[in-house]
């Protein structure tokens, strides 16, 4: 089983030509609103490509943390750990789509609540997990009681450190991975992160060039495909749930990040983060007319 820790939020999504100037007015060229946060993606990532996800977090008493509730039910997502916060609003994403890129604000609203207290009363389905994902839309408190009972559990993690903010050292001791993306590695990188004594956790996600990391402390490059990209909205959490999922079945560490690469790839051709993410027979099916054969180690 799949347990992640975090963020779950309404996204309002437009698309514009350019964006406007301090104090412009322009028209979008559509607005949407759909299900996201970090959290609730990578969630959806790792159950449509087929795996048994349990999740950890909190929405407002409102109608969206409502209907979040019941789309991952539809999923298939054990929703019993999540907190309904009263006289709160669930999390909100305003996202700005422009030559098929994107940008950001994000108020955290019930996400902000979620707390130590919130991860002991959740202790027990955290055990039991396979795998744990978390990522930094939620309060490090959360994140380091997460460490705490996975690392002495021993129960692999995969950090995923966005929207990134500094973080303690140590925590490199507790997880198995971190998926910074180029600027987040950045920061790391600035902090004195990256050392030879952690080179193993990182994988880095290079966007269209794909992701690298390092095993066994040999560097390993794993390109992404060529696709035509329409919203390139959560194919990061695309990532890090098939990341998740490929590696709390045994998959190797190669194969899984290059099904992830792929499914990430896959997830920007449609509009949408939920509905862009594919299922295992979706990914299988994009692999084969890749003609790309996926290395056994």
């Amino acid at each position: 089983m799949i347990t992640v820790v975090g963020s779950l939020n309404t996204d309002y999504i437009t698309s514009v030509d350019r964006r406007p100037l301090l104090g412009e007015t322009i028209s979008s060229n559509f607005l949407s609103v759909l299900y996201g946060g970090k959290g609730g993606n990578q969630a959806v990532a790792a159950s449509k490509i087929g795996g048994e996800v349990s999740f950890v977090g909190a929405v407002g008493d409102d109608l969206n943390g409502k209907s979040y509730l019941k789309k991952l039910k539809e999923y298939g997502i054990n929703t019993s750990n999540i907190s309904v916060i009263n006289n709160t609003a669930t999390g909100i994403a305003f996202i700005t789509i422009e030559n098929n890129d994107n940008s950001i604000i994000y108020s955290k609203g019930a996400n902000g609540e979620l707390n130590e207290k919130n991860i002991e009363e959740s202790q027990k389905i955290i055990e039991t997990s396979d795998i744990i994902v978390v990522q930094f839309e939620v309060n490090h408190e959360v994140i380091e009681k997460v460490l705490e009972i996975a690392n002495r559990k021993k129960i692999p993690v995969i950090l995923n450190p966005a929207p990134y903010k500094s973080f303690p050292i140590e925590w490199l001791e507790k997880i198995t991975y971190i998926t910074p993306n180029e600027q987040e590695f950045q920061s790391i990188t600035d902090n004195n992160f990256y050392n030879d004594k952690y080179i193993d956790k990182f994988i880095i996600t290079l966007g269209k060039n794909g992701a690298a990391f390092h095993e066994n402390g040999k560097r390993r490059l794993i390109k992404a495909p060529n696709v035509e990209v329409k919203d390139s909205t959560g194919a990061g959490d695309t990532f890090n749930g098939v990341l998740a999922y490929y590696l709390s079945i045994g998959d190797s560490l190669y194969n899984s990040c290059k099904k992830a690469i792929y499914a990430a790839s896959l997830s920007t051709t449609k509009i949408g983060t939920h509905s862009g993410i594919p299922t295992e027979e979706e990914l299988d099916n994009f692999i084969k007319k890749s003609n790309n054969k996926l290395l056994n180690y």
